[in-house]
């Protein structure tokens, strides 16, 4: 039986293709026969990171009859591929011969023992659809408080419609072994408090400067660099997901799938984070996460799971006392006070302007050429001009002293 396993992230730029790539290579390495459906709408990434330019997608499948022969992109590093890419919005919208057609070609295609769908980052009706269609689901998180606080916001998500399995976490871009068990307890810790989710750790990548490399060389970093220290995780990775199957991730049928995510992207989906969680009550919820540009001022709601090291002991226990006077008033007063301050500035300013220019003028005679003065003599006394001060200080002090 196929193990149908969803790998997805809260946010962008964690790793997630990359984690899916490497790990499907070393699973094929340890003689497993393993597919990846690139289903990260609109953006191939799977098939750049492998150098890959498919002409033909699991559209072309539904639409023109196209065996999945035909667009599979057999043996990368020992896995196959199927270009999914903007086919997937198809899939949920085709007739119901089209979706039979599709289900066929999979039934005849050859058996995998894993089958990974890479899917887009954030929260969307197909990356929905495909976890919860899924008998297993990766959640891919960083120690960034971003991506903890995306992550938390899909599980909710998830949890609003119904999600049954567990979910497995990695940690990626970790410093250490130590970082990577903190921000998973951190994680877990809050999920458990107010979500019906049973989270089950699957392992951790150490940051390295050759998975960069790799990805230049549009390689997999396993193969380029097996003795690096994120080929070791990988290796971690595939060894705890051969070792974790259980009844909780029961297996089920290609076909059986794809049936499950055409209803589920047809169905009205509960798409946004407040929504109630089953078995919790609304009170119990913490905040829900801001967006990106509001973090960036505001302090994350306690509830949050945000590793220890990166909120200080002010911003856990003190509490902000409320204002004194109400805050539109004490915002007029300050801007008024900021005005009168800035309109006296800037008067102040023009006046010295004026004698400035006043004093340049003075000292310039268009109808005759000015007298040689030879090196260390006083201007003052060889032209009788008032000579131009160039040290403020003393420009204003002698300003002071005419006005007196």
């Amino acid at each position: 039986m196929t193990r149908i396993i969803t790998v997805t992230s809260g946010k962008g730029g964690v790793g997630k293709t990359n984690l899916t790539a490497n790990l499907a290579v070393q699973l094929a390495s340890e003689g497993y026969r393993v597919c990846i459906f690139d289903a990260d709408l609109g953006l191939a990434n799977i098939n750049i990171l492998f150098g890959l330019y498919p002409e033909k997608t699991i559209q072309d499948v539904l639409t023109s009859d196209t065996p999945l022969q035909d667009i599979a992109i057999k043996n990368q590093h020992g896995i196959d591929i199927i270009p999914g890419s903007s086919g997937v919005e198809s899939i949920a919208n085709a007739a119901p011969q089209q979706i039979d057609h599709l289900i066929a070609s999979f039934t005849e295609f050859p058996a995998y023992d894993f089958l990974f769908f890479d899917t887009s980052a954030g929260v969307s009706r197909a990356v929905v659809s495909f976890c919860l269609a899924a008998s297993e689901t990766i959640l891919l998180i960083t120690p960034e408080p971003t991506s903890l606080t995306d992550a938390y916001a899909l599980l909710k998500i998830l949890s609003a419609n119904g999600l049954k399995h567990p979910i497995r976490i990695i940690v990626n871009h970790c410093k250490d072994a130590a970082v990577a068990r903190q921000t998973y307890a951190r994680f877990r810790d809050v999920v458990k408090k107010y979500l019906p989710v049973e989270l089950h750790p699957l392992g951790f990548i150490i940051e390295d400067p050759k998975v960069s490399f790799a990805v230049k060389r549009q390689q997999p970093f396993v193969k380029l660099f097996p003795a690096t220290l994120a080929s070791k995780c990988i290796k971690a990775i595939a060894h705890n997901l051969l070792q974790q199957q259980t009844d909780a991730f029961a297996a089920v049928p290609v076909s059986s799938f794809w049936k499950q995510f055409v209803g589920l992207f047809s169905s009205r989906l509960a798409l946004v984070g407040d929504q109630e969680v089953k078995g919790k009550a609304p009170e119990e919820h913490p905040p829900a996460p801001q967006p990106p540009e509001e973090r960036k001022t505001a302090a994350p709601p306690a509830e949050v799971p945000i590793p220890a090291e990166t909120v200080s002991e002010p911003q856990k226990e003190t509490a902000i006392p409320p204002p004194a006077l109400p805050l539109q008033g004490v915002a007029d007063q300050t801007i008024q006070s900021l005005l009168q301050t800035l309109a006296s500035g800037i008067a102040a300013i023009a006046e010295e302007c004026k004698l400035l220019r006043k004093a340049i003028e003075n000292s310039n005679h268009p109808a005759s050429s000015p007298p040689h003065v030879s090196k260390g003599s006083d201007i003052s006394h060889d032209t009788g001009v008032t000579p131009i001060i160039l040290d403020f200080e003393s420009y204003v002090q002698q300003h002071a002293e005419k006005q007196s």
